[in-house]
């Protein structure tokens, strides 16, 4: 595939079809996404624990662990990190991590993150306990010494049982943010084998310069 940087910007989000020796290859397409991101390296920090999450197991406790993707402007999601698996344990305190600002809000506080807990199953068919949708912007609020937390809501049971509260609370503990700059970011999604690429493009360099793959 080849295109120019101008046609991304423009076009915002465009699609080609791989090309090899010349000819269309298959059904394999490039989808090249253009959003404006903060620019630096600077990353956040954060902390999440929760508890009195619903009990997925029948002989032991569930094994939660928390991943939180991005909403991006195309409606798609992007996982911006998963923690790791807390063992059986109803009341977890998943370790701090660090993650850029540019993965977890492109720079937009207002951008909406989704949140979902699950319980790890070792044969990779983790069963959904609940989920919860939050800002950066709302995060934030852990700067200031207030308490950010969120009912995790499994939406069938919501659903079905006039009873339901939630399947337990995130909590988060601590939130460390630095300054933001500004760069451009092209998200490559490849259909083939659903593989992410991004690659940063600083918007004051090589505007006329073109992207092969």
């Amino acid at each position: 595939m080849e295109c120019t940087l101008g046609q991304i910007v423009s076009q915002r989000k465009l699609s080609k079809s791989l090309l090899k020796h010349g000819n269309t290859a298959g059904k394999s397409s490039i989808t090249v996404i253009a959003e404006e991101l903060s620019g630096n390296d600077d990353y956040v920090e954060l902390s999440f624990s929760a508890r009195k999450l619903d009990d997925k197991d029948f002989f032991s406790k569930s094994d939660p662990f928390l991943e939180i993707f991005r909403m991006n402007d195309d409606a798609t999601q992007q996982l911006v990190h998963r923690t790791e698996v807390v063992m059986n344990n109803l009341n977890p305190a998943w370790k701090s991590f660090k993650v850029s600002v540019n993965s977890l809000c492109s720079g937009d506080e207002d951008r909406r993150l989704k949140c979902i807990v699950w319980d790890w199953d070792s044969n990779g068919k983790h069963d959904f306990i609940g989920e919860f949708s939050s800002t950066f912007k709302e995060m934030r609020g852990a700067m200031e010494g207030r308490q950010v937390q969120w009912e995790c809501i499994n939406p069938k049971y919501k659903a079905k049982k006039k009873s339901y509260k939630n399947s337990g609370i995130v909590i988060l503990n601590q939130c460390k943010v630095p300054a933001f700059e500004r760069i451009l970011c092209l998200f490559l999604l490849p259909v083939i084998n659903n593989v992410s690429v991004k690659i940063f493009w600083k918007w004051s360099q090589q505007r006329k310069s073109k992207v092969r793959s």
